[in-house]
């Protein structure tokens, strides 16, 4: 006779038990997964330095989108600078995103560990001819800062030097979005 479902989660049946807390294992491991990205739209999901998959997502605060490559000269001389005018920032995420692939992964961890960069550092990846990320906001050169407001539009494209204005440009964004000047959409 078969186990009942209560007989599985008061671990009356030892293949039920097994069974059970496999379930509950996996329960647990997709809420984890759903959690990180789930509050808003997801954009678009990247694999992370770390082996993880993340969800970019819209809804709750700016996010930066840091367009950087391990081999760029600008980006390791602007990035400290770029997190230093970041530090005490509220209601923003800075999320790098790196060029150059999982292939340089030596060279990029070694970039980000030099330069302190947040975790997780995502890996844009090409998919039927064209980066996920990088080719979404025209990101031809780096470094490059996208600021995606809460709403998922494209407040502002800072390329180069110019991403040491982002300060500026936050404040403006936060006006325009108290305003309700509508932003360009991401997709």
């Amino acid at each position: 006779m078969p186990a009942s479902w209560r007989d599985f989660s008061e671990g009356k049946s030892r293949k039920g038990r097994s069974f059970f807390l496999s379930l509950l294992a996996a329960a647990f491991a997709f809420s984890f997964v759903f959690y990180k990205v789930a509050s808003g739209k997801v954009l678009f999901y990247l694999p992370a330095l770390s082996g993880e998959r993340y969800g970019v997502e819209t809804g709750r605060q700016f996010n930066l989108l840091y367009f950087f490559s391990a081999f760029c000269p600008d980006c390791r001389e602007m990035t400290p600078l770029l997190l230093k005018d970041l530090k005490g920032e509220g209601n923003i995420l800075l999320i790098p995103v790196n060029v150059d692939g999982p292939r340089f992964y030596n060279a990029v961890e070694q970039f980000v560990s030099t330069l302190s960069l947040p975790s997780p550092v995502l890996f844009d990846e090409v998919r039927e001819g064209k980066f996920v990320a990088a080719d979404r906001f025209g990101v031809s050169i780096t470094p490059t800062l996208v600021v995606l407001s809460p709403d998922g539009g494209v407040c502002a494209k800072l390329e180069g030097g110019s991403v040491l204005t982002v300060r500026k440009r936050l404040k403006d964004c936060r006006k325009e979005e108290v305003n309700g000047i509508g932003m360009q959409s991401a997709e």
